[in-house]
């Protein structure tokens, strides 16, 4: 006897549903770099993230609640000499360029 034989094909038919399902909202859950927006301080630019050596970014929105919004992508353009930590940075959402330091500059592939 096979020890791979399946005794009830039905699984199948609700297990593939959930698989498909699943990795849908696995990539639903995944943001476009240009879907990025953020208006605040540059808090962190790391050119050599932990994720797989992407470049990271984190800024630290303006107001009272400070949030702190993170692009983390391969897609990123800007080089050390455009941008540091401390920086003024806008970034609207749909577009591929910055405002940093009142400065526009292509920032996303």
């Amino acid at each position: 006897m096979n020890s791979l034989s399946i005794k009830n094909p039905k699984i199948f038919f609700f297990l593939v549903p959930f698989v498909a399902i699943v990795a849908f909202l696995a990539n639903a859950d995944r943001a476009s770099p240009l879907d990025f927006q953020a208006e605040g301080k540059v808090w962190i630019m790391s050119w050599e993230g932990k994720n797989h050596g992407m470049p990271l970014l984190l800024i630290k929105e303006y107001g009272e609640s400070g949030t702190t919004k993170k692009l983390e992508s391969h897609d990123l353009l800007l080089k050390p000499d455009q941008i540091s930590e401390g920086d003024d940075f806008y970034k609207e959402k749909g577009s591929k360029n910055c405002i940093i330091n009142k400065v526009e500059v292509q920032c996303i592939k």
